[in-house]
């Protein structure tokens, strides 16, 4: 069976849109820093893989608005992250099941997430689970990338 392997260009318009618009995000949210953020994001997602850019969008994330933030701009860097995470999940046989299974974990991660931080009120713990369960989930797709299909990073795509 021959597995139908989606263009390049499909890929980068949505993870590069999604690398892009996080990145416009921290920039409007957070003036310089942000921009510089946001200029650094969008150089990871394009020399490193998807999954390096995902890791440093919360990284820079957590970095940039240690007190928190508020719902809104929050939910729309993590929907330009979650543009960067399905970018290789589409690669695989069954996309729309996977881009499907990558959306609803990523919606179940932030219920919990949110969850967690009304119970204990403690940002940190909200964050620490935020962080523990996106690294497992990242590093699934990454290996799943490598085991299956073959390929490691931006490199072997060409």
């Amino acid at each position: 069976m021959k597995r139908r392997i989606i263009p390049d260009r499909h890929r980068t318009t949505i993870g590069g849109g999604g690398a892009f618009a996080a990145s416009l995000a921290l920039a409007a949210f957070h003036g310089s820093s942000g921009l510089a953020a946001g200029a650094a994001l969008l150089a990871a997602w394009y020399v490193l893989a998807p999954m390096y850019a995902f890791a440093l969008g919360h990284v820079v994330l957590g970095a940039l608005f240690p007190d928190g933030i508020g719902a809104v701009p929050f939910a729309i860097v993590e929907a330009g992250l979650l543009g960067v995470l399905i970018e290789p999940a589409i690669r695989f046989d069954h996309r729309r099941l996977l881009t499907g299974l990558v959306v609803g974990c990523f919606l179940l991660l932030g219920a919990l997430v949110w969850g967690i931080h009304r119970w204990s009120e403690i940002t940190w713990h909200a964050a620490l689970v935020l962080v523990g369960t996106a690294a497992l989930f990242a590093y699934g797709i990454h290996r799943y990338d490598i085991v299956v299909l073959g390929s490691e990073g931006r490199m072997s795509d060409e």
